[in-house]
C-alpha cells in the first residue's frame, strides 16, 4: 500500500502524512490520500461547488427582483428584515422600562414604605410618584412578553404585595386618611397582577 501524500507543515517542517492512502484523487495528477485527507479536499471542493451554485440561485432571483417595483422590493426587504427590526425595538423598549424603573426606585424609598408603620406610609408617597408606579405598572403590563430581566418583575411583585398588606392593615384598623390616592395605588396593582397572569 502507498502512503498518503498529503504535506503537513507542523513547526515550520513540511512532511508527508504517515497514515496509509485510501483513496485516488485526480488533482494535477493522481494523489494518493488518506480519510482524514481525502474528507478535506473533498469537502474544500464540495464548498465551492455549493458557493456557486447558491450564487448563481441567488443572481437568477435578484433579476426577477430588480424587475419588480419599487414599493414592492421595499416591502420585501422589510419581510425579509422584520425579525431583526423587532429584535432591536424589544432591545429599546426593554432599555426603555428598565430606565423608567430605577427611575421610580430612585424617587421612592421602597424599603421606607415597606418596613414603616402604616401611618408613616404618606411621608413616603407622594401624588407624583403614586401616578408613576401605576404608569410604570402599566407599561410591564404591556410590554411583558418582551422583558428579558425577570428579576426586576419579581421586585415589583414583592412590593405589589406588601402595598396589599400595607393596605388591608389601613383598612382593618380605620385609619386611611388619602383614600382616593389609596384606590389609585390598588386599581393599579390589581390591574397589574391581572395582566401578568
Amino acid at each position: 500500500m502507498t502512503r498518503c501524500n498529503y504535506i503537513i507543515i507542523c513547526n515550520n517542517t513540511r512532511r508527508y502524512c504517515k497514515n496509509f492512502s485510501k483513496y485516488l484523487i485526480n488533482l494535477k495528477g493522481n494523489i494518493h490520500l488518506c480519510q482524514v485527507h481525502g474528507y478535506k479536499i473533498i469537502n474544500n471542493y464540495a464548498n465551492i461547488i455549493q458557493k456557486i451554485f447558491k450564487g448563481n440561485k441567488a443572481r437568477t432571483k435578484m433579476k426577477i427582483f430588480i424587475k419588480l417595483p419599487d414599493e414592492l422590493q421595499r416591502k420585501i426587504i422589510f419581510y425579509i428584515r422584520e425579525p431583526l427590526y423587532l429584535s432591536k425595538l424589544n432591545i429599546l423598549y426593554n432599555k426603555f422600562l428598565y430606565h423608567r424603573i430605577n427611575k421610580i426606585n430612585n424617587e421612592i424609598n421602597f424599603n421606607k414604605i415597606i418596613y414603616s408603620r402604616y401611618e408613616d406610609i404618606y411621608r413616603y408617597l407622594t401624588d407624583e410618584n403614586i401616578k408613576n408606579f401605576s404608569n410604570v405598572l402599566s407599561l410591564i403590563i404591556k410590554y411583558n412578553k418582551i422583558l428579558t430581566n425577570k428579576k426586576i418583575i419579581h421586585s415589583i411583585n414583592f412590593l405589589c404585595n406588601e402595598l396589599e398588606k400595607i393596605f388591608l392593615q389601613c383598612v382593618t384598623k380605620n385609619n386611611i386618611d388619602n383614600y382616593n390616592t389609596w384606590m389609585v395605588i390598588m386599581k393599579s396593582i390589581r390591574k397589574y397582577k391581572k395582566g401578568i397572569k
